[in-house]
């Protein structure tokens, strides 16, 4: 059973009981570590002082002779925001006086994705799990698996579809071509071809695992919109890197704008994926990996934050190369969340998308060639061709007569 700490939360210093000599040193040992990590990329005073009243009131009540239950930890932290708990969960892990909560090991988006489609009638329920499964390559025919994450954005697709579905019908079996066309008619281009290509893999996957007679959209197509991508004026580039205000914001900035990195690529970044010798680091991709081979300006910028992660968070056992106040300190080792990196672009006042496409299309009206693309970006065919049509239209340009 959990422990109530509603009461223990409400408590004072002084009304806490006294610490044992053991509990004492483990509390004078967090405060010396906390002040040698005290320079943080966002200085944050107020988080130091909630991270060690949590930890003299789980010491006060449990001692330091047991392992404390990070659960008591976490509960602690929701009853209180003088309280904060990530800090203290670190500390002590490192130290052997942690007792981790398997519960909160779980897949965060597996679990989003089960509240979702756990509002639904238990039919299509039981047709979403279905689909999922397939997702996850483990239907009746062999697939590639999708993340959990991935499989979370394709439920957020459909869900506004799937809920007015569900005020009238239980079960997907009962959607008819004409009511999937009226869907894609009631949308904007842009949201049609996702709902689209969402409701395909679903209908897809049911018709696979033969959980429905007949697919409806089958046979239903939209027509292609080909948006080519633009440059950036060069206004909106000058001064760019000046934006940046911190060693991480800058080497990110640095990632994307000169070696095409998405934020997402570059939250995957191990450390032990960085080569400063020889100038070169690996990028994740989905199915494979690829070197990129770093220019001067990249190199400082990675050593300057090397440097600043080393002395913020010494003994952080995250193996990402990006990591933030609390990234470092979770014993969960999770990146950089995406909202974050996106917050970064934000700042600047420019997408980070929008600067990812410049950098490629300004490499394609050098070369003209799709295959260095595809080489020096990890990028498909498809999207390699995009961008030579867009860099150069008398080479590609089609006319047709009537």
């Amino acid at each position: 059973m959990d422990r109530d700490w509603s009461r223990v939360a409400r408590l004072t210093a002084d009304e806490l009981p006294s610490l044992t000599s053991e509990s004492e040193q483990v509390a004078t040992e967090f405060i010396r570590v906390s002040r040698r990590q005290s320079r943080l990329i966002v200085p944050d005073p107020h988080g130091h002082k909630a991270s060690l009243r949590a930890l003299r009131i789980v010491l006060a009540w449990l001692g330091a002779e047991a392992p404390v239950q990070e659960r008591d930890l976490r509960t602690l932290a929701t009853l209180d925001p003088n309280i904060s708990g990530q800090r203290v969960i670190w500390f002590l892990a490192e130290r052997g006086l942690l007792e981790p909560d398997p519960a909160l090991r779980i897949d965060r988006d597996a679990l989003t994705a089960e509240e979702i489609i756990n509002q639904f009638p238990v039919p299509m329920r039981d047709e979403l799990r279905s689909w999922t499964k397939v997702l996850r390559g483990e239907g009746r025919r062999k697939h590639p698996p999708l993340t959990s994450h991935r499989i979370l954005v394709y439920l957020r697709i459909v869900r506004p579809v799937l809920e007015e579905w569900a005020k009238r019908t239980e079960t997907l079996k009962s959607i008819t071509t004409k009511e999937f066309k009226n869907v894609l008619a009631a949308r904007k281009p842009g949201t049609a071809r996702a709902v689209h290509h969402a409701l395909r893999s679903l209908f897809q996957g049911l018709k696979q695992e033969r959980a429905i007679f007949r697919d409806p959209t089958r046979g239903v197509t939209l027509p292609g919109v080909v948006t080519l991508p633009a440059s950036v004026p060069s206004d909106r580039l000058a001064g760019l890197m000046g934006r940046a205000r911190t060693p991480l914001h800058r080497l990110l900035l640095a990632l994307v704008t000169i070696h095409a990195l998405t934020p997402t690529q570059a939250a995957r970044i191990h450390l032990d994926d960085v080569d400063l010798t020889r100038g070169q680091l690996i990028v994740r991709h989905r199915y494979h990996r690829r070197t990129v081979y770093l220019d001067p300006l990249t190199v400082e910028l990675l050593t300057d934050w090397l440097r600043e992660r080393q002395h913020t968070w010494p003994t952080s056992g995250n193996p990402h190369l990006l990591v933030t106040s609390q990234t470092a300190l979770d014993i969960a080792q999770p990146p950089v969340s995406g909202g974050l990196l996106q917050h970064v672009f934000e700042k600047i006042g420019i997408p980070a998308r929008t600067l990812w496409q410049d950098r490629v299309l300004h490499e394609a009206q050098l070369t003209g060639d799709p295959v260095h693309l595809m080489r020096l970006f990890g990028i498909a065919a498809e999207t390699a061709m995009k961008y030579i049509r867009a860099a150069h239209p008398e080479k590609t340009g089609r006319t047709t007569t009537r």
